[in-house]
């Protein structure tokens, strides 16, 4: 590849640096600073002729966008890096994993790309393991965070001697999600065990403290609240700056601007009702059925479910029965005032199927065209074709991988705690490609759970930066 921008120059220097002494490399690198053009560079120079690339389903649709592009971002870049002689992709990001292990079985060399949601399942898992990789790409690598997870697991035992990783938001919860980033990278680096990395670096939080903003915490095995050991936080720093190299979007990349904007809601008198039931009780009785939360993690869920208009009715014993609770119109009427004014295509992030429910509802009563992109429908291309569409997206499935800068409006119905699904989020419409100055938006219900969730997410967002901007190059 001709013509490296200096960042990417720098970028695979230091990658064949930490591969020939560590095996492994983070690339932290936010969105626009063309990471993945630059591992396939990395790739290209160590000569390598099996490449499996696990990566988010966005990122590997075999589709084309509505620029005419390749929706598969490894296929398009490595025509850009190798030219003529690129080799050839083997896209399995859909169809069964029948179909999968056929393919893989008569695979002899090219770059194989694969999601996250499927490679470790058997006996495709036993097949990936027979090819003698020269190199494993986990794009998002961030999926690999939780220690306990399958992919998590899988990914670690897929041998190769060179290990990339990809991500602007590697560190989703908090520095510990490095251990079993590294345990796929570089286990060398960190203690033996997830146990073992806990006690070097966090200690039990005094009850005292729980509530202290200044405080670093994070829930550990067990929901035991951990307080970070803070002299130790600079050699964690450290030790996951000796295979990582950040680069911020905002250093390598001119964007249009950007703005925020809240919108306060507050929720009819009834379902305000029933919220503090939940809150105070944590059991609310309404006309239609029971709703009830054995704990306060799930209390939180159905508050949030509140405030966004419907709530899934459960039994005794916790179990959904199947029915949908409506407790409230005035999140969906909020947003159907918004889109009056808002007469061109649109994204709007959800949490819950019944809050993607109130977004086409909303959609319908301005007489606009609305789609969706979630676990249960993927309407994208549809939504790429139309005039003045609006996407509904589960942030869970539409944060990472795919491109979304038709729209220059992005609207946040409901979020959980998920800071880096957030940022990614954001990323989507503010990237290259995008134009217009975006705008986002955020409607909030006033005295409940929402704006909890937003003072959280900044929150969070600061320790982890700390950590990151602790390895950004100058």
């Amino acid at each position: 590849m001709s013509d490296l921008l200096p960042h990417q120059e720098r970028g695979a220097t230091l990658a064949l640096d930490h591969l020939d002494q560590y095996g492994g490399h983070l690339m932290a690198w936010g969105m626009g600073a063309m990471k993945t053009a630059t591992a396939l560079e990395v790739v290209r120079r160590l000569g390598a002729e099996r490449i499996l690339v696990i990566g988010p389903k966005g990122a590997l649709d075999p589709g084309i966008d509505f620029r005419g592009r390749p929706l598969n971002v490894w296929q398009r870049d490595a025509h850009f890096v190798y030219g003529g002689d690129a080799p050839s992709v083997l896209n399995l990001g859909a169809g069964s994993t029948a179909k999968k292990v056929e393919a893989m079985r008569t695979y002899r060399e090219g770059i194989v790309t694969i999601n996250w949601q499927s490679f470790w399942r058997e006996p495709l898992l036993t097949e990936l393991r027979k090819v003698k990789w020269d190199v494993v790409v986990g794009d998002e690598v961030h999926r690999a965070k939780s220690a306990r997870g399958a992919a998590s697991k899988a990914v670690a035992r897929i041998p190769a001697p060179a290990r990339l990783g990809l991500s602007g938001t590697p560190l989703q919860h908090d520095p510990l999600d490095a251990w079993a980033i590294f345990r796929f990278l570089a286990p060398q680096i960190f203690p033996r065990t997830l146990t073992q990395m806990r006690a070097r670096y966090t200690r039990p939080a005094l009850r005292s403290e729980w509530r202290d903003p200044d405080i670093l915490i994070t829930t550990g095995r067990g929901r035991e609240i951990l307080r970070w050991k803070l002299d130790h936080m600079d050699e964690l720093a450290q030790k996951i700056g000796l295979i990582t190299h950040v680069v911020r979007t905002e250093d390598v990349v001119d964007l249009p601007e950007f703005s925020d904007v809240e919108i306060a809601v507050d929720l009819e008198p009834a379902a305000m009702k029933v919220y503090r039931a939940i809150k105070e009780d944590m059991v609310a009785q309404v006309s239609q059925g029971v709703i009830t939360a054995a704990n306060a993690a799930v209390a939180t869920l159905r508050l949030q479910q509140v405030t966004g208009g419907a709530v899934y009715e459960e039994d005794d014993m916790g179990m959904r029965t199947g029915r949908v609770i409506h407790v409230s119109d005035a999140k969906r009427q909020a947003l159907a005032d918004w889109l009056e004014d808002a007469v061109e295509p649109v994204v709007v992030f959800a949490r819950f199927h019944t809050d993607l429910d109130a977004v086409h509802a909303a959609a319908k009563a301005n007489g606009r065209t609305s789609y969706e992109l979630s676990g249960r429908r993927t309407e994208l291309a549809e939504w790429n074709a139309s005039e003045a569409g609006v996407l509904a997206v589960q942030v869970q499935s539409g944060g990472e991988g795919i491109d979304l800068t038709k729209a220059r409006l992005c609207v946040y119905f409901s979020l959980d705690y998920n800071w880096a699904l957030w940022m990614q989020s954001r990323a989507r419409v503010l990237r290259p490609g995008q134009t217009r100055n975006v705008q986002y938006v955020s409607f909030v219900c006033r005295g409940t759970v929402d704006e909890h969730v937003f003072k959280a997410l900044t929150a969070r967002g600061e320790v982890i930066g700390a950590i990151l901007e602790h390895l950004r190059d100058p």
